[in-house]
Order: structure tokens, then sequence, then C-alpha cells
């Protein structure tokens, strides 16, 4: 005979089991396990700033089930904040972006950390 934790029972084991809640989180641990592995190879190539920096966006928007999107801002020679990378969005009018510290939320982000 299996011995059960305190409190369960084999019905309760079988609803957790059939409602598929166990599945359901083996595969998002799955996926999450796998996304920081891919973005550990990424950071550990030999890739330019260029390349690494798209791929990392891509890897983090690919961890998060609801994101299908995202953008990149970083720092330039005067403090506004650029989009240094984008993905799922029209890359060209962001390029003109320029948002001064505390402008935007990204920009409160930026200046409130």
């Amino acid at each position: 005979m299996v011995s059960q934790p305190p409190g369960s029972s084999d019905s309760n084991r079988c609803l957790s089991i059939a409602d598929g809640n166990v599945g359901d989180k083996i595969r998002y641990d799955d996926q999450r396990l796998s996304t920081v592995l891919e973005i550990a190879r990424i950071l550990a190539s030999s890739q330019d700033p260029h390349t690494l920096v798209p791929n990392l966006l891509r890897g983090l928007i690919e961890t998060f089930d609801k994101a299908d999107a995202g953008m990149l801002f970083l720092v330039d020679a005067d403090r506004h904040l650029v989009v240094k990378s984008a993905h799922g969005y029209d890359s060209a009018p962001l390029r003109q972006v320029r948002l001064a510290p505390g402008e935007s939320i990204a920009g409160k982000v930026f200046l409130n950390s």
C-alpha cells in the first residue's frame, strides 16, 4: 500500500492530475527553464552587441506567455533613453524615439532606479 500525506486522498490526487494543472505546470516550468538556458547560451556566446541584444530580447519575450512584443531602451551619451532593440514592432519609427529621464513609463522607471 502506498502511503499518502495527511489530508490527501486518491480522489484529490486524481482530480489534480485530471484537471491539467500538473501537466500545465510542468510545461510552463520546462518552457521557462529552456528560455533561461537559451539566454545563458546567448550571453555566453561571443556575439557582438548588435546580435546579442536582439537575441536576448527575443528570449525574454518568449519567456512570458502574454508577451507578443517588446523593446529595450538603453541610455545614450546625452542621458536619453533610445530604443536599442525591438521585437514584434515596426522598428523604423522606433529609431526616432528619445525619452528624457522621467518621460513616459520607461523614463520614470529609469529615473527611479
